[in-house]
């Protein structure tokens, strides 16, 4: 092996300048490597070199930075119209944020010096800023030198107030305004720039997405920014008149001008006074439904007896069979359809009264059995009062059209066009059944049974505290995107028998496994739901069953992902699909309610086939509606809140009965006085509360519209808010506490909790009826619409109110100015649902 050289041996035979030459190569050599090193050396972490000391902005990448607005850096012709839209409306609600972000930091450093600022908000809502900091100092280190040090302690300084105002967490008033200055321009660029509704809406999902980026990447789970609702079409009372109805409506005051002078000039016989009492509830009684007119005739002409009620007044319940929509069904054994009928309570003007006592005085009993027979009879008796051709007599349908022109004028009548739809038929609505409106005046509640043991207390049941507000609604769209594009991709119409290539694999074992993961049980159901319709035989269409997603998958989602489906009761779900079915048909405009429902059915009944939810009838998806209605009567609501004490612990009787007071004459929803905190009690020191319903970390609204302030001074009753004062005073120890939490929990009571007492409660009673929780909210409903539409005597009577109670309702609901005409309609809560209506509209109907 030949040995290594020696480099000195190797050299020491060379020249001395040849020598000097080559150790000056070298050494330049060696100067060159060490300049190069020097440039390649990084004075921090190269893992580090791209990170941000500043936490991300949604607006970084497509935007820069000029004074305080930001320009798109983005060209329009490189993105699409809607990607384009979405930089748009981000950097303007970024600028506004900074100047509000900044506009509050600078009123809060006016109070307190900047270590309060970097103790409070660094370690306090914000997510943490230390690794921000950290990647600083990794790219700026501490200088060793004394003058770079003074130099880098004031440029660290000014990073760390620019990153305070950055992360500033702005407080509930600094957020409403820029909630308030956001809507605003979301109005004023989609007024220039957008012209759709959609685009309108898309700008709301901007915001909301907005909000959610700032929740996410700089608040802590505890502290979040409520998102923003966005606004929905407030669904309007249509007009019930078309473009002839003041003409024909003056047509029909002179013939009523006519039959009038008619009735005073001589006696009628027995024919025409049975016509003049059709014509008299047609004009006076505002009863302008053909089905309900002809029932009410044959109910007055046949009842042996008539009730004396309300100083006098007759009021008769009228049963008639109708055909997709009522209150009672008759199963018949060798009948495939079965028979449904609608009962409701009548209340005759006076002048129909006087009638109707005439007609009774005939010992001969009447013809009239049908709308066809009651409109010959009108017919006849008109064509000899106008003396007109009988090609010139209005027809039975004419006049029940256009008599709204007489009736809505007379003095002291008040009705909306919600309540003349009813009155015409265009709008269903029911009356309690005849012996539940004997019993709803007439009960006496007598609890003879023995008061049920209270030694095991109602059972606790573990809160459910998911915060909706966290609930990505990125990913409530990612599941209906994923399943669309496993559709498209995999889904095919042959047998799962059938050979499938081996680079493909069926929609069923995607859906499998997607079933498979940590999912929400509403996700679950939608999966297992078009995993159902994939098995289907035959085998639906990929188009169909996309069809089914879009029409209710985006709700479903919406309004069912995050909450505890597995302790809702069948009331908590059919309020909760009434809601849905409002929103398509309000927000979304959808008229085909029944499909929609349908597959809302479907849907609930994979979860009674796998999840154990209780079975549910959704009425807008049958042929024939069977609706409940249901009204608490004075007595009884008296009744159980004097039985509360003997089904109840002491310790939470008290809360208990502030539950059913305020459900009773507020009308609201059970989430929404469960979600009920101390600091939604506004105005308590002034001796006037109101509550306000808003989303916490329990309850979320589902619109803007449901984000109210309720006036509990003016719906309750002096005794009732002298208790709820004493309440609030005793209990009240902190403002984030939940006004029905037992005393032994921080959180509100179990959602089925209020049913167990109420029925607990009821079985107590003598053959009592069976309510559900939500017939406190119809009775206060209707109890409202009586208010604020009918005459006082009739409300004092069904209501139970005062007088001075009846003037106070009407100040809280409508103000001041109670009195005037066009604040009779009350606010959109309480038009939702009008039970009775019919009640409570014909006695307005009088002579001055």
């Amino acid at each position: 092996m030949k040995p290594i050289e020696n480099k000195s041996n190797n050299n020491s035979h060379k020249p001395r300048k040849e020598l000097t030459k080559s150790q000056q190569t070298q050494k330049s050599k060696r100067k060159k490597k060490s300049k190069a090193r020097e440039v390649r050396k990084q004075p921090i972490n190269p893992s580090i070199r791209n990170k941000d000391i500043f936490p991300p902005k949604i607006i970084a990448g497509f935007t820069n930075r000029k004074g305080d607005k930001y320009i798109l850096s983005v060209n329009q012709k490189d993105v699409s119209k809607r990607i384009y839209q979405k930089y748009e409306l981000l950097s303007i609600f970024q600028a506004l944020w900074d100047v509000i972000q900044k506009q509050a930091f600078q009123d809060f450093q006016n109070l307190v010096d900047q270590t309060d600022v970097d103790k409070r908000f660094f370690d306090y809502k914000i997510l943490s800023t230390k690794k921000y900091q950290k990647i600083y100092l990794e790219k700026h280190p501490t200088p060793i030198d004394g003058n770079k040090l003074k130099q880098w302690e004031v440029d660290y300084a000014d990073y760390l107030e620019q990153l305070a105002l950055m992360t500033y967490p702005i407080d509930e008033q600094y957020f409403e305004s820029f909630l308030k200055q956001a809507k605003k321009l979301i109005h004023l660029v989609c007024s220039k720039i957008y012209t759709s509704m959609a685009q309108f809406r898309y700008a709301w999902e901007v915001l909301t997405k907005f909000v959610s980026y700032y929740n996410t990447f700089y608040m802590q789970s505890e502290y979040h920014y409520p998102l923003p609702s966005e606004p929905v079409l407030v669904k309007e009372n249509p007009l019930s008149i078309d473009e002839n109805w003041v003409k024909n409506g003056k047509i029909f005051n002179k013939i009523t001008k006519a039959v009038m002078a008619d009735w005073a000039a001589a006696s009628k016989n027995q024919d025409q006074s049975l016509a003049s009492l059709v014509f008299s509830l047609i004009a006076f009684g505002g009863i302008n439904d053909k089905e309900l007119l002809a029932a009410l005739v044959n109910t007055l002409l046949d009842q042996p007896v008539l009730t004396a009620f309300n100083d006098h007044h007759v009021i008769v319940s009228v049963r008639y069979p109708t055909t997709n929509y009522g209150n009672e069904r008759i199963e018949s054994p060798n009948v495939k359809k079965s028979s449904l009928y609608i009962t409701q309570q009548i209340s005759l003007d006076i002048i129909s009264q006087c009638w109707l006592y005439r007609c009774r005085k005939f010992n001969e009993p009447s013809l009239f059995r049908t709308s066809t027979d009651i409109e010959r009879s009108l017919r006849s008796y008109l064509n000899k009062v106008l003396q007109v051709p009988k090609n010139k007599i209005p027809s039975l349908s004419w006049l029940l059209n256009y008599a709204s022109y007489h009736w809505e004028m007379m003095p002291n009548v008040f009705v909306d066009q919600a309540l003349i739809g009813v009155a015409q038929g265009k709008r269903k609505t029911t009356g309690l059944l005849t012996d539940d409106f004997s019993t709803l005046i007439n009960k006496e509640y007598k609890t003879n049974k023995p008061s049920l043991s209270v030694e095991v207390p109602l059972s606790k049941v573990s809160k459910n505290t998911v915060r909706y507000s966290e609930l990505a609604e990125v990913r409530k769209i990612d599941i209906v995107k994923r399943i669309y594009k496993e559709l498209d991709s995999h889904y095919n119409t042959r047998q799962q028998k059938e050979k499938i290539k081996d680079n493909e694999y069926d929609i069923n074992q995607s859906l499998t496994n997607m079933l498979n993961e940590e999912r929400d049980i509403a996700e679950k159901i939608l999966i297992q739901f078009v995993l159902s319709r994939c098995n289907a035989k035959p085998r639906p269409k990929k188009e169909t069953i996309q069809g089914y997603l879009s029409s209710v998958a985006y709700e479903w989602l919406y309004f069912l992902l995050g909450q505890p489906l597995n302790t809702y009761s069948s009331e908590d779900f059919e309020e909760c699909y009434e809601e849905i079915l409002e929103h398509k048909a309000v927000y979304r405009n959808n008229k085909d309610i029944q499909y929609s429902a349908k597959l809302l059915q479907r849907l609930h009944d994979i979860g009674v086939k796998h999840y154990h939810f209780p079975k549910v009838s959704i009425k807008e998806a049958q042929t024939q509606r069977v609706v409940r209605s249901e009204w608490i009567s004075p007595i009884e609501y008296q009744a159980i809140l004097l039985n509360i004490p003997k089904v109840i612990d002491p310790l939470e009787a008290d809360m208990y009965k502030l539950l059913f007071v305020l459900a009773y004459r507020t009308g609201m929803r059970k989430k929404e006085l469960l979600g009920l905190r101390y600091a939604d009690i506004e105005g308590f020191a002034l001796g006037e509360p109101s509550l306000v319903v808003r989303p916490n970390i329990y309850r979320s609204t589902k619109t803007q519209g449901s984000i109210r302030r309720v006036a509990a001074f003016s719906l309750l009753s002096d005794e009732e808010l002298n208790f709820f004062n004493r309440y609030v005073q005793l209990n009240e120890l902190n403002k984030t506490d939940y006004i029905f939490s037992p005393s032994f929990d921080k959180y509100p009571i179990d959602d089925a909790e209020p049913l167990a007492v109420l029925r607990r409660i009821l079985s107590l009673f003598e053959e009592a009826k069976d309510h559900t929780f939500h017939a406190f909210r119809h009775t206060a409903i209707t109890n409202f619409s009586l208010i604020l539409n009918a005459d006082n005597q009739l409300a004092k009577t069904l209501t139970g109110y005062s007088a001075q109670h009846i003037a106070k309702i009407k100040t809280g609901l409508l103000g001041v100015n109670h009195d005037a005409q066009d604040k009779c309609e009350p606010p959109r809560l309480y038009r939702r649902l009008i039970y009775l209506s019919q009640a409570a509209t014909p006695d307005r109907i009088k002579l001055s």
